[in-house]
């Protein structure tokens, strides 16, 4: 498992090339949702104004309220489910296009649109619907007691700060659900849920650390009234994927299988089944590298790059083509070959 140092390093790496990307498919994500409420808006205060002042299409002011009322439920009702639809569709094209950033990719803005299939939308839908449904069950008690005892009471009070901590780590546990949902498309809501309270059953302390370690960032973003966000936010979407793949690589060993996913299997193995792939791996020369062995691989490349600059220019032209680098460099090429063939 990586440290944090190396998870924020490795991200900080990985997104070179790609913030203007990021940033862009962010804000194409905030034009839509911003579009869709505002037209849900003005349909709602066109609805508004139409019933202060109905104009009558039947003879009569009921059956024209009755209409204008009919017609603006149904498309404010359009309108909203088109919002929860582009919403599912471009968070799950979100954490599909930084898993590939992360992986050595290059992406593009509309890379966020590749989250609109049917099949993995309803996956991934599950697993935001089971997170909504716990958050709901554990928000219950507080409500009960607010509506009996009233909300100022300090029984509540203690009762909310309770549900606020309960909330919080239920989103540690269940943090990394989306995350393995969208890097797996044929995984069901159920799995990723299982997934994640396994990865996160003993790193929920280092994912926290994690996290806080942003606050430097996202002060400074405030400071500069929201513009450090466009910077900030996709930095952290980074180091939350690279979390998420180190520990998933650490956790469930890859058996080969493209169809599931080009690094790791998202069922664990038994240790029977553990040594019967040792045994295989030690026959077979090539296999799928795990994100810690890429991680590993850039890193001792970068090393070689770094000391390169520092000779000669003949000495650099010399070093830049060793064997140790070239073995280094050929796990990097196999894999993003396997992801090439795979998307293909």
């Amino acid at each position: 498992m990586m440290t944090n140092r190396e998870i924020k390093a490795f991200a900080w790496h990985q997104m070179h090339g790609n913030w203007i990307a990021s940033i862009a498919a962010y804000l194409v994500m905030v034009i839509g949702i911003v579009s869709i409420s505002f037209g849900i808006s003005m349909v709602l205060a066109l609805a508004g104004m139409m019933l202060r002042d109905p104009v009558i299409l039947f003879g009569s002011s009921a059956y024209s309220t009755l209409l204008i009322s009919t017609c603006a439920g149904i498309c404010a009702a359009a309108l909203v489910a088109l919002l929860l639809w582009f919403i599912i569709g471009t968070s799950l094209g979100m954490e599909i296009m930084f898993l590939n950033i992360v992986r050595g990719r290059k992406c593009v803005p509309f890379d966020i649109f590749k989250g609109f299939r049917v099949r993995q939308m309803g996956h991934y839908l599950g697993v935001m619907i089971i997170i909504w449904l716990i958050s709901w069950v554990l928000m219950m008690p507080e409500l009960f007691l607010s509506l009996r005892m009233g909300f100022q009471t300090k029984t509540v009070e203690v009762i909310n700060i309770i549900t606020t901590l309960l909330i919080y780590y239920m989103a540690l546990v269940l943090g990394m659900a989306p995350l393995a949902s969208a890097d797996n498309p044929d995984m069901k809501a159920g799995t990723a849920i299982r997934v994640s309270i396994h990865i996160m059953k003993k790193r929920k302390i280092r994912f926290l650390l994690l996290m806080l370690s942003f606050l430097p960032w996202i002060l400074l973003s405030v400071i500069t009234f929201g513009v450090g966000f466009l910077w900030t936010i996709p930095y952290m979407v980074a180091a939350q994927s690279i979390f998420y793949l180190s520990a998933y690589s650490e956790d469930y060993q890859g058996n080969g299988n493209d169809d599931v996913t080009p690094y790791a299997e998202y069922r664990e193995l038994s240790p029977e089944e553990a040594e019967a792939v040792k045994t295989q791996e030690k026959d077979t020369p090539e296999k799928h590298a795990s994100f810690e062995e890429i991680y590993q691989a850039t890193h001792n490349v970068q090393s070689i790059d770094s000391n390169a600059q520092k000779v000669s220019p003949d000495e650099s032209q010399r070093d830049l083509e060793p064997e140790n680098y070239k073995e280094q460099t050929k796990l990097l090429d196999s894999s993003h070959d396997a992801d090439t063939n795979q998307t293909t």
